[in-house]
């Protein structure tokens, strides 16, 4: 007996989403996968709370997380985190140029770190680079979250501009950086795709 043409057409059709669909939201995950520093985007000469938020991907511990600061943005205090011991780094002056938390991240958990920062007074990219320590059985894997936006292994960003700027209805371009916004259009576009290929193979 032949298959009918509407099932073939289903079942090609669901040949061609489904892939399609995967490789969306295995990328929209990997978007997801490493240390970011929230917001994206900020104002001038703000009292921005900063949160650096960091995943364990991996099926060993996170016990440390070291973040430098960029030097046009002042940083001011710190908030308590349970579980996680806090180191300041200070140059000459007395100006945070970095931190360093130690504690444990248990596998495929999330850790939020918080801090205030002054913005600058003029706009500009705050770059954060981020180093993430795991400890596994043959000892301490330090990956370093600095690289350009699109290396494997990205710095997170934060465009600082003027107040009201990038409210127009253009989208702010450091909203990518942060994995905010794109992961989430990706997995609703990922996950409409097969929830279209479960009713089309239902209907046939």
């Amino acid at each position: 007996m032949r298959p009918k043409f509407d099932e073939l057409v289903a079942f090609r059709g669901i040949r061609l989403v489904a892939p399609a669909a995967l490789a969306v939201l295995l990328g929209a995950g990997a978007l997801w996968a490493h240390a970011v520093v929230v917001p994206v985007t900020s104002t001038t000469r703000a009292f921005e709370t900063y949160t650096l938020r960091v995943p364990n991907e991996k099926d060993v511990p996170t016990v440390r997380v070291q973040i430098e600061f960029p030097p046009d943005v002042f940083v001011v205090s710190f908030a308590e985190v349970p579980g996680w011991e806090l180191v300041v780094e200070r140059d000459d002056t007395g100006r945070a140029v970095g931190a360093a938390w130690a504690g444990e991240l248990a596998p495929h958990r999330f850790v939020e770190l918080s801090f205030v920062g002054v913005n600058p007074a003029e706009p500009t990219t705050l770059v954060w680079a981020v180093d993430q320590t795991y400890r596994g059985p043959e000892g301490e894997e330090v990956v370093s979250w600095s690289g350009p936006a699109d290396s494997q292994f990205p710095a997170s960003r934060t465009e600082v501009e003027e107040p009201g700027a990038g409210r127009d209805g253009a989208e702010a371009p450091g909203r990518v950086s942060g994995g905010g916004t794109l992961p989430t259009i990706a997995l609703l576009v990922a996950l409409t795709a097969f929830v279209a290929s479960i009713r089309a193979l239902r209907s046939v």
